[in-house]
């Protein structure tokens, strides 16, 4: 048997004034999501990031 536990943390470091990560655990579905920003000129243009 696998037994699986899980976290998530995201940080805004150095260089951006907001963090767009964004991510989704549910591991009662086994459902694990990481989706990263879009950071710089894009973000501009889609302020949403990775929601």
């Amino acid at each position: 048997m696998v037994t699986v536990s899980a976290a998530g943390w995201s940080d805004i470091g150095k260089v951006r004034k907001a963090n767009e990560d964004s991510y989704l655990l549910n591991e009662a579905l086994g459902l694990y999501v990481v989706a990263d920003g879009m950071g710089g000129i894009a973000a501009e243009r889609s302020p949403a990031g990775s929601r």
